[in-house]
């Protein structure tokens, strides 16, 4: 029996690995996803369906549990879309905190961002999370200093698209 069941699984190797294939671009995990598309094209399993499923649901895991990530995304809501927002990380964390705190008086929750340099770490941990809402973070530096984006682009990542309707 095993040397059929080690057979078939050396079949399918190559018949998956032989699929053609388009690589997702929107997707961490490129090999993974390119791998899956594989699959879905030699079997039709719908492997990278699931694969991005499951990360939807990791990404709303991440931002339930999250206070900083909702305060984010409730703030980029207030964005057009295709427009940036540039600020300094202390900016950015005077913003953000009066935000969380604007609709009740509440104080600050255990473990929200003190400094402007641990908003800008903790953010980056959030850029794919925040991405995959639509809602890109990016840094860099001027002669003025470093500073912090968000951009809301325009049309929105592909997955995105699919759970508006």
């Amino acid at each position: 029996m095993l040397p059929v069941i080690l057979g078939s699984l050396l079949d399918l190797t190559v018949k998956v690995r032989g699929a053609e294939a388009e690589t997702p671009t929107d997707l961490r995990m490129a090999d993974f996803a390119h791998l899956c598309a594989q699959l879905d094209a030699a079997t039709g399993l719908g492997s990278l369906t699931a694969y991005r499923a499951s990360l939807d649901d990791l990404n709303d895991d991440v931002i339930e549990g999250d206070l900083l990530a909702q305060t984010v995304l409730r703030h980029a809501e207030t964005l057009a879309p295709g427009m940036d927002q540039r600020m300094t990380s202390t900016e950015w964390l005077h913003l953000l905190s009066t935000l969380y705190s604007s609709d009740e008086v509440r104080p600050l929750p255990k473990g929200w961002p003190t400094t402007g340099k641990v908003l800008s770490d903790r953010l980056k941990r959030l850029q794919p999370t925040l991405a995959a809402r639509g809602v890109l973070i990016d840094s860099g530096r001027t002669s003025a200093g470093r500073y912090l984006e968000m951009t809301r682009p325009a049309t929105p990542p592909p997955h995105e698209q699919s759970r508006m309707f």
